[in-house]
């Protein structure tokens, strides 16, 4: 777990994140074809999802961790070099297929190390990713003065550190057969037929995308909101070093976790993020907007986890252990839909106001209703009280 904490640490150091809107206009891009290609890499992940999933199960889920890290460093070298719309649309391209080669193998390779202590793994591993968010951010007031072109290279260098990392973790899971069979693909599709009819996948997958939506919109339109109350969006530096920080009290969820319950703690996140999106629509105040946004931050990867956690716990239930990537990539596929839409909407310049943080909060709201009093979205009986609390490690707004 060591190395994969620190393979996730270097693989989040990304100094142009801050400013990475603007350096899209600079190499040539308008805004509408910056929130496109936003859609193009949702699209993308949406398609990539599944195969690469069933990819992971059968080549072992530490070579497509290498892959996905590999697809990152070519990602940042095109976007080094690249200029236009072109170029750019490469770079969106390898990043979604780094993303949905470690999309469910992340969490999957966690699980099947140590089942009963995944959620803290898991905590660990996010916390050692805002800590590389943090240095990025420190670093970033130091080498912007040195152009764009540095901070893009060196984010480079660190991916690359990270893909090193990658190549000294231990093979958690690894098919006998190089190359599955007809017969092991076909098996497959009757296995996603079976989940699909089992009222938990679609949970699990719904919660999972809107979980996605809700970080989504936060990251892409947050500053927006900020910059038409006043603020200045050259300080969205100093503020997301803030966050990055905020991130690193996730430590303290599973003692919160142990006194409310796991209904009520995942009920009272829902809540909490309902109540944050809808005032992100409503407020003017730009420290009240600042404060909200830290708790986004925060209650999005908690959410995120428990979700992961239910979705790992259902492929134990059907007895899909050897499937695990698969399912959890397509778990993971109702994020990516929704996404995909939101984004096209977005880059038709319909949707981009503070409205959108409203209806997602009403979503939220209809999740955590269902979660209080429906169908929790809870671990299982056999290991509920074992299992310790624990963003999709991604690309944060870069």
């Amino acid at each position: 777990m060591k190395n994969i904490r620190w393979m996730t640490f270097f693989s989040n150091v990304i100094l142009y994140a801050p400013i990475a809107y603007i350096i899209r206009i600079e190499k040539g891009l308008t805004g509408s074809e910056v929130f496109l290609l936003q859609a193009v890499m949702a699209f993308s992940i949406l398609t990539f999802e599944v195969p690469f999933g069933v990819l992971s199960d059968r080549i072992g889920y530490k070579k497509s961790i290498i892959l996905s890290q590999v697809a990152m460093v070519f990602a940042r070298l095109v976007f080094l070099f690249g200029q236009g719309f072109t170029f750019l649309l490469m770079d969106v391209v390898l990043l979604s297929i780094s993303g949905a080669l470690l999309s469910g193998v992340l969490e999957a390779y966690v699980y099947e190390s140590n089942k009963s202590a995944y959620a803290d793994q898991m905590t660990k591993i996010y916390n050692f990713a805002s800590l590389g968010f943090i240095l990025s951010n420190v670093l970033f007031f130091f080498v912007v003065k040195s152009g764009h072109f540095s901070l893009i290279s060196i984010t480079c260098l660190f991916n690359v550190v990270a893909l090193i990392m990658s190549l000294s973790l231990p093979e958690i899971k690894q098919s006998d057969d190089k190359i599955q069979s007809v017969n092991s693909s076909l098996k497959m599709f009757e296995t996603l037929k079976l989940v699909s009819k089992k009222r938990t996948f679609w949970e699990c997958s719904i919660a999972s995308g809107m979980t996605a939506v809700g970080m989504s919109v936060f990251n892409m339109l947050f500053v927006v909101v900020l910059s038409d109350k006043g603020f200045n969006v050259e300080f969205m530096g100093l503020v997301i070093l803030a966050y990055s920080i905020f991130e690193l009290s996730i430590k303290y969820a599973p003692v919160i976790k142990d006194k409310l319950g796991i209904k009520n703690y995942i009920s009272s996140i829902m809540a909490l993020i309902t109540i944050a999106f809808i005032l992100i629509g409503l407020a003017h105040s730009v420290p009240l907007l600042l404060v909200t946004g830290g708790f986004v931050m925060i209650l999005s990867i908690l959410l995120s986890i428990e979700v992961t956690d239910r979705s790992n716990q259902f492929i134990d239930q059907v007895g899909e252990e050897d499937k695990r990537a698969s399912l959890l990539s397509v778990v993971n596929m109702a994020g990516s839909g929704v996404e995909a839409i939101m984004f096209v909407a977005i880059s038709s310049g319909r949707v981009i106001d503070g409205r959108i943080f409203i209806v997602v909060g009403v979503g939220y709201a209809f999740l955590a209703i269902y979660n209080k009093f429906m169908q929790p979205l809870r671990s299982n009986q056999v290991r509920g009280n074992q299992v310790k609390s624990n963003q999709e490690v991604s690309e944060r707004v870069s």
